[in-house]
């Protein structure tokens, strides 16, 4: 049994395991290894999950993480693949194998889970949409996954008036996350706008005279990801394919990358100045080395300048916002992009960062953001981006003096 760190682990799910387990079940505990023997000489052991080393070496039947939302996918792979205890006599409910001239028995391996609503890899895994919930049934099952929904109402101990009292001093995001238990709203959510029912569809063949681009966000610890995007000739988006690696060579990047492209052509591009094909590069100081060695591996490209993050989170947000006569948003991503996907549902604002300094500008966490970053590149760079002309040019000069006149109009009665 597990959390992220020990600290917390041992304040909440160890005090409560001993608070339930009645203590005639108890053969032994060793607080020094944290480890407690059943009376059935059953093991649990208790510990964190902060680092790989501590994991490796374990042999599982089960095992379970309270608040699961804090660790990465890549933990939960590894605990995964802790479950392989077998024995070699035969046990209760063990099913016998006989594999390579050997007899031995194994359990029904399993994980549980315990989390808060978040944006992470659980809701993917596990959770349906909030349209898609049943409420009046105990769980829900995916594939050989179950999700079982608890909610506040449904803990006979809470006082009387827990949710009332809680609902006062709450905003609607809270109280749908946690007390109608919603997976589909947080606290700082950038892109509210996006549901699968919505905006995720099937993938089909996109036409070749439809306009195609790439946009690279390029990484080392951080994965590499690339998003594929298409726009048809009513200007609706798809997001139709993706990269996403970390700690790979820059070698095998642009190879995987330019299999997938296979002969694709990407839209021009002119800025005024220079034209170019439709793909761009983000380097986040990485060193424009990078994007020169992509292009001489074949993924033709040039860097990415237009660095204005609001602003290309105000044009995502207004592709993602229904309109229309049909109501309709007008970008969309096909279901096997599940890093995209994963992406949009959790891309949030720094809160934190607004905590320490009231004056600070509202800044995405930077967290699940790969894929968002290359999206948002994109559209501020591409999408409705076109030479203004010289009338409009014109137009926006005199706008601009006549507010200045504004300004710096005296005032008649003061003088000032």
């Amino acid at each position: 049994m597990a959390r992220k760190t020990f600290q917390d682990l041992r304040k909440t799910t160890m005090q409560t395991f001993f608070d339930f387990v009645p203590a005639k079940l108890i053969k032994s505990y060793n607080k020094s290894e944290h480890l407690v023997t059943l009376i059935n000489n059953s093991e649990i052991q208790f510990g964190d999950l902060e680092n790989f080393n501590k994991i490796k070496s374990l042999n599982l039947a089960w095992y379970g993480i309270d608040e699961a939302s804090e660790i990465d996918q890549e933990i939960n792979r590894m605990m995964k693949s802790r479950l392989r205890q077998s024995s070699k006599k035969p046990l209760e409910n063990w099913k016998k194998i006989e594999k390579g001239g050997r007899t031995f028995y194994i359990p029904k391996y399993f994980g549980l889970y315990a989390s808060n609503p978040e944006p992470c890899w659980l809701k993917t895994d596990f959770v349906p949409e909030d349209e898609d919930i049943d409420l009046n049934a105990p769980y829900y099952a995916k594939d050989n996954h179950c999700f079982i929904r608890s909610l506040p109402s449904d803990n006979p101990y809470n006082p009387p008036d827990y949710e009332k009292d809680l609902m006062q001093d709450a905003d609607a995001d809270w109280v749908n996350r946690y007390l109608k238990g919603s997976w589909s709203v947080f606290e700082g959510q950038i892109y509210k706008n996006f549901t699968r029912k919505r905006n995720v569809i099937r993938p089909f063949k996109i036409p070749e005279f439809w306009k195609k681009y790439r946009s690279i966000d390029l990484g080392t610890d951080n994965p590499t990801a690339c998003a594929w995007i298409a726009v048809d000739p009513n200007q609706n988006v798809y997001i139709y394919r993706e990269y996403y690696e970390s700690y790979r060579a820059t070698e095998d990047h642009a190879e995987d990358i330019c299999l997938l492209s296979a002969n694709e052509d990407y839209a021009e591009h002119y800025d005024g100045k220079t034209r170019f094909n439709g793909t761009i590069f983000d380097h986040h100081g990485l060193g424009k080395q990078l994007i020169i060695d992509y292009n001489r591996l074949g993924v033709k490209g040039t860097e990415h300048k237009e660095h204005r993050v609001i602003a290309g989170i105000n044009r995502v947000q207004s592709l993602l916002n229904p309109q229309g006569e049909n109501d309709q948003p007008k970008l969309f991503v096909f279901d096997n992009c599940v890093h995209t996907i994963h992406e949009f549902e959790s891309y949030r604002w720094d809160k934190r960062k607004r905590d320490l300094d009231l004056n600070s500008k509202e800044t995405p966490l930077d967290r699940d953001n790969h894929i968002m970053a290359s999206i948002k590149n994109w559209a501020i760079t591409f999408y409705y981006s076109k030479t203004p002309t010289e009338q409009e040019t014109k137009e926006r000069r005199e706008r601009v003096a006549e507010r200045k006149v504004v300004k710096n109009k005296v005032s008649s009665l003061t003088g000032y």
